[in-house]
C-alpha cells in the first residue's frame, strides 16, 4: 500500500480540477471526485480494469482517468493499493500467426513446438477421462478438446498452445529475460508480475508521455518503450484506500463546492484545458445555477408526467462522441467550446437540495449495440421538495409519510418518527413513490438508495429500523402492518387500500 506523494517537491503543474479553488471544475472531474468520495473506488473490486472503466467518462480515455486519479490521491494523500495490469489484454495485438495460411499447418520453425503441444494435449485428455473430469463447457455446448476441465469445483487448465510475439511486446519480454536486466527490464518485470506500486506506475506514465522525433524508427528502443508503456497504462487499475480523515476532507470540499455552485459563487475556469492529448478551449459563459435549475426542473417535470417518480433520462444538451470515435479531437474541441450547461453538476446539486435521489449516474453506451447518440444519463427518484418547488401539493391518502414533519399516518393515526434517524430514512425511501410502496422492500435496496457509498454496512441497521417502527405501530393498534423476513419487509396489502 502506498500513499500518493509529490515527487517534484519544488513545483508542480496547477490542478485545473481542484474543487478547493472556488472555480468551475470539469463536469467529468466532478463525477470522478464524487465516485471517490462515496467509496466507489474502494474495495478490491476497484483494482479490476473493467470496474475502473465502468466509471470512466465518455469524453476521457483510460490514461486521462488514471492521471486524474493519481492527482486526487496526491492532493488528498489517499493511499493506493492492489495495482494490477491486464498485460494479456494487449498481448494479442503482438501475437504472430504461427500457422501457414496455405497449408493450414504450423510454420517449419514452430513444428516442434506444436508436436510437443499435441502430445501434452493427448495426455491431458487421457487424464480427464481417467479421473472423471467434466468439461467446463459441457452444459452450454459440445465439449471442446483441449478446453479446461472441472471436478469438485477445482479447475484443471489444459496445456497452452504455442505462441510467439513481435514488436514492442517481444522487445519487452526480451528486456525482462536479459541477464543482467536493463532498467526497462526490471520495471516491466514488476508490471507483468503485478508486483508494482505507485512509483513504478508514475515511471511508466512518464515513458508513455515521451515525445518522439518525427522520423523515429518504429523498431527503435524509444519507440518500443513508449508503445509498451502506453499499453500498460491503458490496462492498469488500482484501488483507493483513503483513511477516514482524508475521505471526510474530500466530502467536505465537494459539499462546499456544490454550495458555491448553487449560490453562483464559482469563478470561470481557465480558458485552456487538456483532455488527454487534446487541447480544448472552454466556454467562458457557463449558465448560472438559476438557469441550470430552470432547465432541469422543466425536464424533470416533463419526465414525471410521462413516467412517474422514478425514471432514467439523458442529458438533453450536448451529444458525446466516444473518446476513440471518428473525428474525436474536433468533436471534443467543439463540445468544450459550446458547453454552458453542466449536467452532472446539476444532478449533484439537485441531490444536495433533496429534490432527487440519485439511483445511478452514467451514460447510455452499451457493449452489445452501437449507440450513435451517446449521452450522459441519470436514474433518479423525485422527492417531495421537488414537487414543493413546482408548487404541486402531493395527494394525501390514509397511508402516507410526511417527511418534512417526520410523521407516519396510518388510517388517520399519527406515529412520530425521529427526524433523520434510520427509521426516518427507511420510511422516506419506501414512501418516495406510491407506485413502489406495495413492493417487497429488501433491506440492501433500502440501504443502497440511502447511501450509495457503503450500502452493505447498513443492511442490519435498516432491518432494525423496520423492526422498531413495527413496535410503534403495534402500540398504536397495527401489529400486522409489516410482513417481514430476515432480508425484507412488505406492507400488508390491507393497509394499502
Amino acid at each position: 500500500m502506498e500513499k500518493a506523494q509529490t515527487t517534484l517537491k519544488k513545483w508542480k503543474m496547477p490542478w485545473d480540477d481542484d474543487p478547493r479553488l472556488g472555480r468551475y471544475v470539469d463536469d467529468n472531474a466532478l463525477f470522478m471526485l464524487d465516485a471517490i468520495s462515496r467509496g466507489h473506488l474502494s474495495g478490491k473490486h476497484a483494482s479490476y480494469h473493467f470496474f475502473l472503466a465502468s466509471v470512466q467518462p465518455l469524453e476521457w480515455d483510460h490514461k486521462t482517468q488514471i492521471k486524474f486519479l493519481l492527482r486526487v490521491a496526491e492532493e488528498y494523500e489517499f493511499e493506493l493499493k492492489n495495482f494490477a495490469t491486464m498485460t494479456y489484454a494487449f498481448a494479442e495485438e503482438y501475437e504472430k500467426n504461427l500457422i501457414d495460411p496455405k497449408t493450414n499447418k504450423p510454420l517449419p520453425e514452430y513444428e516442434a513446438a506444436y508436436k510437443k503441444y499435441a502430445e501434452e494435449l493427448d495426455e491431458f485428455e487421457k487424464y480427464k477421462k481417467k479421473h472423471g473430469l467434466k468439461d467446463m463447457f459441457e452444459d452450454i455446448g459440445a465439449p471442446i478438446k483441449g478446453g479446461p476441465a472441472i471436478k469438485d469445483k477445482k479447475i484443471f487448465a489444459p496445456p497452452k498452445e504455442p505462441r510467439d510475439y513481435e514488436g514492442a511486446y517481444k522487445w519487452a519480454l526480451d528486456e525482462m529475460e536479459k541477464k543482467p536486466q536493463s532498467a526497462e527490464g526490471k520495471l516491466f518485470s514488476k508490471i507483468f508480475a503485478d508486483k508494482f506500486g505507485l512509483a513504478d506506475l508514475e515511471e511508466v506514465i512518464k515513458k508513455s508521455d515521451w515525445i518522439l522525433a518525427i522520423n523515429e524508427s518504429e523498431d527503435s528502443e524509444r519507440f518500443y518503450t513508449k508503445k509498451i508503456a502506453t499499453d500498460i497504462v491503458n490496462w492498469t487499475s488500482f484501488e483507493f484506500a483513503p483513511d477516514e480523515k482524508a475521505a471526510e476532507k474530500l466530502k467536505d470540499d465537494l459539499n462546499n463546492y456544490l454550495d458555491k455552485f448553487i449560490n453562483n459563487g464559482l469563478a470561470m475556469p481557465s480558458r485552456k484545458k487538456r483532455i488527454g492529448e487534446v487541447l480544448v478551449l472552454q466556454n467562458q459563459n457557463i449558465y448560472t445555477f438559476n438557469k441550470h435549475k430552470e432547465l432541469m426542473l422543466e425536464r424533470l417535470r416533463e419526465m414525471h408526467e410521462n413516467f412517474g417518480n422514478a425514471f432514467v433520462f439523458e442529458n438533453p444538451f450536448g451529444q458525446i462522441a466516444r473518446y476513440d470515435g471518428d473525428n474525436h479531437k474536433e468533436n471534443l474541441k467543439e463540445r468544450y467550446a459550446a458547453r454552458q450547461f453542466l449536467f452532472k453538476h446539476t444532478i449533484f446539486a439537485f441531490e444536495k437540495l433533496s429534490y432527487v435521489r440519485i439511483l445511478s449516474l452514467g451514460n447510455n453506451w452499451h457493449y452489445s449495440e452501437e449507440v450513435e447518440d451517446l449521452r450522459d444519463t441519470a436514474k433518479i427518484q423525485l422527492l417531495p421538495p421537488f414537487f414543493k418547488e413546482l408548487g404541486v401539493e402531493l395527494k394525501r391518502t390514509n397511508l402516507y409519510f410526511d417527511d418534512e414533519r417526520s410523521r407516519l399516518y396510518v388510517r388517520g393515526v399519527e406515529i412520530k418518527i425521529q427526524k433523520n434517524s434510520d427509521q426516518y430514512h427507511a420510511l422516506r425511501v419506501m414512501f418516495a413513490d406510491q407506485k413502489e410502496l406495495a413492493q417487497e422492500w429488501f433491506f440492501d435496496d433500502i440501504a443502497e438508495r440511502i447511501d450509495r457509498s457503503r450500502p452493505q454496512e447498513r443492511v442490519k441497521r435498516y432491518y432494525n429500523a423496520i423492526y422498531q417502527i413495527g413496535i410503534k405501530l403495534t402500540a398504536k393498534g397495527f401489529p400486522d402492518f409489516f410482513i417481514t423476513t430476515k432480508y425484507s419487509a412488505k406492507i400488508d396489502p390491507k393497509y394499502l387500500s
